[in-house]
């Protein structure tokens, strides 16, 4: 190697040194030298790359601190899930600083209502906060407090890495369903074709194959099983797709396919799902009327969901602006 991109590449070692002081400074000085390097070596421009990374995070920290709405409103993407030095995720860290403001323009960027961060959702944050304006504006948003409560019932001390409640619910009654499940054999073998057994759900360190025992239990002796199968065969046979009105990973599609056939006890509130939903009807909607259908959507959704307390004007308005944001 070239002594003098040797000597680069040590200098841009001690980025990684936990000792040093992550500022921003640091990290300009070190990209600088990196950039004049033509001929870059594969660790130099993955030092680079962290080298970016680390300043567009500390801008986000800043530009938060400041409440600088133009600055996020005028990125293409953000990373909620970026973290400061103390651990704390962007969407959450908003969420201590109560600016409701810039949260709004979050949830448009496409941040869901229940990101999570060292083991709290955004509205179980704001509770522990004891924020009541940033309570309010997240139940406005589709925050349910129910649904919480259900989830930590005797898993206070849950480690979840899930950002979706009923998914996290779903789950939840999953595991402890295979605890009640005593027998050996299962008629879940068909998904090792389509998910490794080894991959994690985002709860605790449990994998696919913890809950396995809970869909047995959950079907046993049930004609429905084979309906649920067909479904799940279809479904894990297409690839995932990246788009906020697909899941993200392939548990999602055995989860959300398990609703019809338990006695789930809310409505979902999953995102991609009302996002398939809501753009379904307005296409019905649409071709019924393309002159009017935005009234006829608002009376139909006000009449379903906003009037019987499903959910609220703002999280359809938030839906219906991703799905033509992403038209």
């Amino acid at each position: 190697m070239d002594k003098k991109i040797f000597l680069e590449l040590q200098f841009a070692n001690d980025l990684f040194d936990k000792k040093m002081n992550e500022s921003k400074e640091n990290y300009d000085i070190i990209l600088k030298k990196l950039k004049k390097n033509k001929d870059k070596t594969s660790e130099l421009l993955e030092t680079e790359t962290y080298c970016t990374n680390k300043i567009n995070i500390i801008n986000y920290f800043k530009k938060l601190k400041e409440g600088d709405k133009d600055y996020f409103e005028n990125l293409k993407e953000i990373d909620f899930n970026a973290k400061n030095n103390k651990g704390m995720n962007l969407a959450h860290q908003c969420v201590k600083l109560g600016d409701t403001a810039i949260l709004n323009i979050f949830f448009k960027k496409g941040l869901k209502i229940n990101n999570v961060c060292n083991n709290y959702t955004l509205f179980e944050f704001a509770c522990l906060l004891k924020d009541i304006n940033v309570i309010t504006f997240l139940i406005k948003n589709g925050a349910n407090l129910q649904k919480h409560l259900y989830f930590r019932k005797d898993t206070k001390k849950m480690d979840i890495n899930v950002d979706d409640i009923d998914l996290l619910i779903l789950l939840k009654i999953l595991l402890f369903n295979s605890i009640k499940n005593k027998k050996k054999e299962t008629n879940f073998n068909f998904l090792k074709k389509y998910i490794n057994y080894e991959t994690k759900i985002g709860i605790n360190n449990y994998k696919l194959k913890h809950i396995i025992p809970g869909l047995d239990y959950l079907f046993e002796g049930k004609t429905s099983f084979s309906t649920y199968k067909q479904i799940l065969e279809e479904e894990l046979e297409y690839s995932i797709r990246k788009s906020i009105f697909c899941p993200s990973n392939k548990i999602e599609i055995l989860l959300i396919n398990l609703i019809p056939f338990i006695n789930y006890p809310f409505h979902i509130s999953t995102q991609f799902i009302l996002l398939d939903e809501t753009k379904y009807i307005i296409k019905l909607f649409q071709k019924k009327d393309i002159n009017n259908y935005k009234n006829l959507l608002f009376d139909y959704l006000n009449n379903n969901y906003i009037k019987k307390n499903i959910l609220t004007l703002d999280t359809f308005g938030l839906i219906i602006y991703l799905i033509f944001k992403n038209k």
